[in-house]
């Protein structure tokens, strides 16, 4: 008995991303459609990592990707454009959280989420936490608050915030030290005892 014939490879039948974008930047539906297939999981995550509620979640994923096929024809290939989605995620992100939604996640920024065990004043303190830190992190100039967001709700690499906002490795590790001092110092003058992570 023959074996079977070799299946292609992923690569060898899905369509080159830079086709894809180019495609899409002039307007091709069915391209942009196969982007979002492509990326909407890894959208949808940070989203929710963000904003810790599916159905917001899926409301700031949306959004983000009408913002990525109207930006597209201004989209530069010379960069990744996983990097350059990242960026209008982030942005996104950003408006949602200045607008309506409590920070649920900020993993090493602040404590840990209330535990089962935390009676109704440890879980009021822990929501008290989430709310200034989510108004602390809004009230950043748009330069500290866009490398925080990148790092910790994309969990991108210095390396890559670099690359996604276009600047030297040098200014991101500045910005980013800046914006959890500010983050802290915040915290303290509101009265708020920020996590033990907040340097």
């Amino acid at each position: 008995m023959s074996e079977p014939a070799r299946l292609p490879a992923e690569s060898d039948s899905q369509p080159d991303e830079a086709d894809l974008v180019a495609a899409s930047a002039r307007g091709d539906q069915d391209a942009f459609r196969q982007l979002v297939q492509r990326y909407q999981r890894l959208v949808l995550r940070v989203a929710f990592r963000s904003m810790g509620d599916t159905s917001l979640a899926e409301d700031v994923a949306q959004e983000a990707f009408i913002k990525v096929f109207r930006g597209l024809p201004n989209y530069r290939p010379d960069k990744p454009f996983v990097h350059w989605l990242h960026r209008v995620v982030a942005n996104t992100v950003t408006d949602e959280l200045r607008r309506r939604r409590p920070v649920q996640s900020l993993d090493a920024m602040v404590e840990p989420p209330a535990s089962p065990e935390e009676g109704p004043p440890e879980v009021a303190d822990h929501h008290a936490i989430e709310q200034a830190v989510r108004q602390a992190i809004a009230s950043l100039p748009p330069r500290y608050r866009d490398v925080i967001i990148l790092q910790v709700f994309h969990e991108l690499t210095y390396e890559q915030i670099a690359s996604a906002l276009r600047l030297p490795l040098s200014t991101v590790t500045w910005r980013v030290n800046m914006a959890k001092r500010l983050l802290r110092q915040q915290l303290l003058d509101n009265g708020t005892t920020p996590g033990r992570e907040v340097a």
